[in-house]
């Protein structure tokens, strides 16, 4: 044992000198500590809706695929750098377009004017009227904690339409506020799904090490992309036809029907209320589907009928329902509709939905 002594500090020393030197490369070459490539310290309590960005943020997001600025105004909604409220006692001559949902509603590693609802809202006429888009898109909110905010203050910025972002699996929606929430913790900013104990640390650290990031990223781009797809996943769908039909569509579409009741409800008016269904970027590129592995994944295949089918659906409801899944695949021959390594869509991404939303939303304006 004492002669392993010296050859476990010699591995111990070269592992602390590699794991050091990698960080110092990712920092010089990035601007940002590894860490701070998911994880940003830009939120706090919101009394109604568990949590909310921080107000008045200037925070520059950057990773080795992007470099972002994030601003929000007084009221902790996003916005560009100017930050101007949104004001309670909204006049006439402004139609108000509320935006609802998570990271991809809020624009996440995309600059506001890139984010598919500000390009929405710059595309939409109105006669006689000035379009503001209000975007309270948060980060990992579920949607049913926006529903708590829209019924007990929310209501008050008298939306004159909601655009709902549903995200990933086009079935799943909160249909309305169901308390008590389940509130994340958050301290110095961040987001956890519990007080962070000592071991929670520990754990969090090792996941950002820059070994372990770096040599995943090598086994992706130079082991995986050379070896025909044997191992992405690809092979456990050579049959996608499979019971592709055995969900109940009718009763997930119904959902939508129960959220717009509850929605109309809160704000004690009809007004219209559009679905932007934002796919998992598997489903757009499924060889993709290797970087999925640690936090699950189903059939893409199938996740891309169950959009269509619940679409035809929701069109016999006269429920508007933007799908760009087909959009987005056909776009991405050319080039990524997603990052890489980050799930979100990419500035091209975000233009594609939003070109699929524009003629829907504003054949609705038109009524």
């Amino acid at each position: 044992m004492r002669k392993a002594i010296p050859y476990i500090i010699m591995v111990v020393m070269v592992l602390a000198f590699s794991e050091a030197t990698a960080q110092a490369y990712y920092r010089i070459t990035n601007g940002r500590f590894l860490y701070e490539r998911m994880a940003i310290p830009v939120y706090e309590v919101d009394n109604d809706r568990c949590y909310k960005l921080k107000p008045n943020l200037s925070y520059t997001h950057k990773t080795n695929e992007y470099s972002v600025t994030y601003y929000t105004n007084s009221q902790g909604i996003r916005t560009d750098h100017r930050k101007e409220d949104i004001h309670l006692d909204k006049d006439e001559s402004t139609y108000r377009i509320l935006f609802l949902g998570p990271s991809l509603a809020f624009g996440w590693a995309n600059d506001y004017e890139n984010a598919y609802a500000t390009i929405i809202g710059e595309n939409l006429n109105v006669v006689g009227k000035k379009v503001e888009v209000m975007n309270l898109g948060t980060p990992a909110q579920p949607n049913g904690y926006q529903l708590c905010w829209l019924e007990k203050s929310g209501y008050r910025f008298n939306p004159d339409m909601i655009v709902q972002t549903v995200y990933g699996n086009s079935s799943y929606l909160e249909t309305s506020c169901r308390e008590p929430l389940k509130c994340p913790v958050i301290k110095d900013g961040y987001l956890y799904t519990s007080d962070p104990s000592l071991k929670m640390k520990l754990i969090d650290s090792a996941k950002q090490s820059a070994i372990v990031f770096y040599g995943w990223l090598f086994y992706q781009y130079f082991i995986l992309q050379t070896n025909d797809n044997i191992g992405l996943g690809m092979e456990l769908y050579e049959s996608p036809a499979e019971e592709l039909d055995s969900d109940d569509y009718e009763s997930k579409a119904n959902r939508f029907l129960e959220y717009t009741h509850f929605v109309r409800k809160a704000l004690n008016k009809d007004i219209p209320i559009v679905f932007i269904y934002v796919p998992f970027s598997y489903v757009v590129r499924p060889e993709d589907v290797s970087r999925w592995r640690l936090i699950g994944f189903e059939n893409p295949y199938k996740l891309r009928n169950a959009s269509r089918r619940i679409g035809e659906l929701l069109e016999e409801y006269d429920i508007p329902f933007v799908d760009p899944t087909d959009a987005l695949i056909s776009k991405d021959k050319e080039k990524r509709m997603f990052y890489f390594l980050d799930i979100h869509l990419t500035a091209d991404g975000n233009r594609v939905v939003a070109e699929e939303a524009i003629p829907i939303i504003q054949e609705l304006l038109d009524k």
